[in-house]
């Protein structure tokens, strides 16, 4: 190790022994919580299957180029599976590792 830690990483790495227990769990809980439910959100026929040592979520998008229609028609942000190698042109990523949007899920109306 070069170097040593600085105030600020040396207290907040104390902070987390002593106050941090519950985070892994919670963490795990969330994680648990949104893969399930973007699984109960596709339709049965997508091909989806839950992931089970990781925070992403590929999605088949049905065409290269479907990443900004998703994102619009469903108010999330994606990464175009093309940039991940061949074969990931007609998938969209989604990191689900998120406590969730902070705005309202419909608008009063």
């Amino acid at each position: 190790m070069y170097g040593s830690p600085s105030v600020f990483g040396a207290e907040a790495t104390v902070a987390a022994w002593r106050h941090g227990d519950a985070w892994p769990a919670e963490t795990l809980a969330l994680l648990d919580r949104n893969r399930r439910t973007i699984a109960a959100r596709l339709p049965e026929t997508s091909g989806h299957r839950l992931p089970e040592a990781t925070c992403l979520a590929w999605l088949e998008a049905g065409r290269p180029g479907m990443v900004e229609v998703i994102e619009h028609e469903a108010r999330i942000r994606l990464n175009d599976g093309a940039g991940f190698g061949p074969g990931g042109e007609h998938h969209v990523r989604l990191t689900f590792a998120t406590t969730g949007p902070s705005w309202p899920r419909s608008s009063p109306g």
